[in-house]
């Protein structure tokens, strides 16, 4: 598949191809139109998980800003139970944050391999 993503002539390909591995032209052919519509199929994949991964990234950013509103709001107690509450919130936050940082490099990547 390597080969075939850099645009080598196509007619070098399939005589080497003939004699290395014993096939004909037709059988060469269908290979080839296998491979590229497995070619073209994974680049819209990758469109497509592109778009989902920025979806997901935008939609944990609205849950990371509403949290930290919900913790700025919070009153500092004392109190045991208040306490609790924005520690578990914190936490949250951490998580959510942990989480976004996990989508942005899979979007980096996925862009990567976009380009191939």
């Amino acid at each position: 598949m390597q080969r075939f993503r850099k645009r080598k002539k196509l007619n070098d390909l399939k005589k080497s191809y003939q004699i290395k591995y014993g096939i004909n032209a037709r059988q060469f052919n269908s290979i080839h139109i296998i491979l590229k519509g497995k070619i073209a199929s994974r680049k819209e994949c990758y469109k497509s998980q592109i778009k989902q991964t920025e979806l997901k990234i935008k939609g944990l950013q609205k849950i990371i800003d509403s949290e930290k509103k919900k913790l700025a709001k919070l009153p500092l107690s004392c109190g045991r139970n208040q306490k609790s509450i924005r520690s578990k919130l914190r936490f949250t936050i951490h998580q959510k944050q942990r989480k976004l940082a996990i989508l942005k490099d899979r979007l980096v990547t996925l862009k990567k391999k976009n380009h191939l």
